[in-house]
């Protein structure tokens, strides 16, 4: 199993991640993209996105980039 499969396994692994749809591309060795479909649940009350959705964005994806390093 290479690198790029074990990151796979293990982001989608995560419940919090499969709840947020969020899907992992590893683009090269330090570089990676996480993306999370909108959808309503992800709103906060005044209809904008929540800000924990970014802050879950940005744990994600430095993490895995530098896992995939």
């Amino acid at each position: 199993m290479n690198t790029d499969d074990v990151l796979q396994q293990t982001f989608q692994a995560c419940p919090f991640h499969r709840y947020l749809r969020a899907e992992l591309r590893v683009l090269e060795p330090g570089l990676v993209e996480v993306e999370i479909p909108w959808f309503e649940d992800l709103d906060q009350a005044m209809g904008r996105l929540h800000g924990g959705v970014y802050a879950a964005l940005l744990d994600a994806s430095s993490y895995y980039a530098a896992l995939s390093a």
